[in-house]
């Protein structure tokens, strides 16, 4: 399966009428190796379903076999008196005749390349002499580099003589499309973090989908090499020099941009890198450059650097792995180093990960938290701890709305002994998901071990009474159980920060039920009129300050314009790290690294309850500035959903809106 552009068809299309017509000429495919050169030919013979059609491929070899193509055309090169370009030119020319008849002719080329030079001169001879002649000649080659072929080169770069077609491999929309229908179960971003891999390369990309299921591609940190690539890359490396090749792989083990060729050498232990670096590059392995501070060296593309480091002994991986921690103050790069080079547990860096993954999720930074406490849990030799530790990891994932859980996380969460961390876990899942009931099913009764600090860790405790009030609002329970549930949680004396969404916005709604709209627009008294100067740091009630003002407006029976609400809910919502979203905008393998968006519930609208007199709210500041409305005075106990946003059961709009 490939995806042609218009411009390409056109340009094949062109090509065929032209030559149909009796105005022969050169279509040239160029482009680098697995770009889709073969499968456009194949293309253009589809188009020209009327032209008799002559193949030849040329071989990779270090001998190239003269009048190679002219015979794969059938031309009869050993009858000929004598072996000139013009002679072999006409002897091509009587085999045109021959096969063609009426019909016109294709002569197609692959991988032109490496073709002799005795056929691609014969060519040459007859295009530059072929007049009315019903023909197209169409050649695949890799990037023309100079002193190959230069005559047919320069006869190409005539004008009107040839079409020119340059594959650059496929865009990335294009790239999804082709995962899509070839493994339907590999997610976009998976397909993005391939199609930047390969290049855009479609039959590297066809192989690592042939070669590695969906959940390897999803969790692998350095995605492989292809196999046939792989073994391309060892054939290259195996001929440069020792020192060239222990570069070589340290820059691989260093990573895929640029770096400094000291620290590569000090990695590899080469002394004299700037020979071993240039034999690299003569090679094609890696590029350089020569910026102010010394030389730079990065490898020549990602599929290289997977083949290089898959082929590098383990023990030898590991000591450059070591080596590499040494040469970085950054923190995040040694302690991956650190991770590679470990061959067995280690509960010294297992802690320091989980430490480092703790700092990370206190500042929101869920999927990086989720992908360090991954590696700590796989050091940790304690098995009790190496689970509480992957809940972690998985928690941290559903609040970085990585909800595409995988199949050994799903297990974890059915197999793991049931504990408050699984309850919790599980809890937010279903939150995340939009389905409150479950999760308040999950969370409520509270369990009796909760209140024991030394049984329950603070910090667990916290975390389950909090998403117990927001599963609460979600699911319709009363005012007071979501009250009494912060209540509790405010009383551990323990906060999670990167639940502070989970936590201000159920508040702020059992304030504006408990004490009204005007008691709600308390929070926001010290905020400056303008919300587009609020500032980034305001904790996250601000997201609600353009709600609570529409509100009022509304309740005063005074027309808001649209602009300025919309500016108003916007900007809070722009510049609160934990502002949440609804259900309905959760991305499900999405999301920024450090983005704190939970599930909002606040997506279903709700109505008094027929058997009290509360207060009804409409957060939601576009809907409610469209239409002004009267509002009860007498806030009370309870909340009744009147709709989802999937479409469930609705009820009517409160009387006045």
């Amino acid at each position: 399966m490939h995806f042609w552009s218009e411009t390409e068809r056109s340009t094949l299309r062109a090509a065929v009428d032209r030559a149909r017509a009796g105005r022969p000429g050169l279509l040239v495919v160029e482009g680098a190796p697995g770009t889709g050169k073969t499968a456009l030919l194949d293309e253009l013979v589809a188009t020209a379903t009327d032209f008799r059609v002559l193949h030849a491929d040329a071989l990779e070899s270090g001998d190239q076999t003269p009048f190679d193509l002219l015979e794969q055309w059938g031309s009869q090169v050993a009858e000929l008196p004598q072996i000139r370009p013009m002679v072999l030119a006409q002897a091509l020319r009587e085999r045109l005749d021959e096969v063609g008849g009426d019909a016109p002719v294709l002569l197609r080329a692959d991988d032109l390349q490496w073709a002799d030079p005795e056929s691609v001169e014969a060519v040459t001879w007859l295009l530059r002499r072929a007049t009315g002649d019903r023909l197209l000649v169409a050649v695949a080659t890799r990037p023309w580099a100079s002193g190959v072929h230069d005559g047919l080169r320069r006869w190409a770069s005539g004008p009107g003589n040839a079409w020119w077609l340059r594959l650059a491999g496929l865009t990335v929309t294009d790239a999804r499309r082709l995962v899509a229908e070839l493994r339907p179960e590999v997610t976009a971003d998976v397909a993005e973090r391939l199609w930047r891999h390969t290049g855009g390369n479609p039959l590297y990309l066809r192989a690592l989908l042939r070669e590695h299921d969906a959940e390897e591609l999803r969790r692998t940190r350095m995605l492989p090499a292809p196999t046939e690539y792989a073994q391309l890359t060892a054939r290259q490396v195996a001929r440069v020099p020792a020192a060239s090749a222990e570069l070589l792989r340290a820059v691989c083990v260093l990573g895929s941009g640029w770096l400094s060729l000291y620290d590569a050498a000090a990695v590899a232990d080469v002394a004299e890198p700037g020979d071993a670096a240039a034999a690299l590059a003569d090679a094609g392995l890696v590029r350089e450059q020569w910026p102010d501070g010394g030389p730079w060296v990065r490898v020549a593309h990602a599929l290289t650097r997977s083949a290089v480091y898959q082929s590098t002994p383990p023990s030898r991986r590991r000591l450059l792995h070591l080596r590499a921690a040494g040469t970085t103050t950054d923190r995040a790069t040694s302690l991956e180093h650190r991770i590679a080079a470990a061959e067995h547990y280690d509960d010294v860096l297992a802690d320091e990960l989980s430490r480092f993954a703790g700092e990370l999720h206190d500042a929101r930074s869920h999927r990086l938290a989720a992908r360090y406490h991954r590696s700590a849990a796989a050091l940790s030799s304690d098995p009790s701890v190496r689970e509480r530790r992957r809940l972690e990891a998985v928690l941290d994932a559903l609040l970085g709305q990585d909800t595409d859980l995988s199949t050994a996380d799903r297990q974890l969460l059915t197999s793991a002994a049931d504990t408050p961390e699984r309850t919790v876990v599980q809890a937010a899942l279903e939150i995340v998901l939009g389905r409150w009931d479950v999760a308040l099913g999950l969370l409520d009764p509270v369990p009796a071990a909760l209140d024991d600090p030394a049984g329950v860790r603070p910090l667990t405790a916290y975390r389950h009474l909090v998403l117990l009030a927001w599963a609460g609002i979600g699911a319709g329970a009363t005012t007071a159980a979501v009250a009494s549930a912060l209540q509790r949680a405010a009383a551990i004396g323990v906060e999670d920060p990167a639940l502070a969404g989970y936590a201000a916005s159920p508040g702020f709604y059992v304030l504006e039920r408990t004490q009204g709209l005007s008691g709600a627009a308390a929070l926001f008294a010290d905020l400056p009129e303008d919300p587009a100067s609020a500032p980034p740091s305001r904790p996250s009630p601000s997201p609600a300050a353009g709600c609570c003002g529409c509100a009022a407006a509304c309740s005063s029976r005074r027309r808001v314009t649209w602009p300025r609400c919309t500016a108003g809910s916007a900007t809070a919502r722009s510049t609160s790290p934990t502002a949440p979203t609804s259900p309905g905008s959760v991305r499900r393998t999405g999301g920024a690294a450090g983005g704190t968006r939970p599930g909002r519930p606040t997506r279903r609208p709700w109505t008094p309850d027929p058997a009290g007199s509360c207060n009804p709210s409409w957060p939601r500041p576009c809907r409610c500035c469209r239409r002004p409305r009267a509002v009860s005075p007498a806030p009370t106990s309870c909340w009744t959903r009147r709709g989802t946003s999937t479409g469930a059961s609705r009820g009517r709009r409160p009387a006045g809106c």
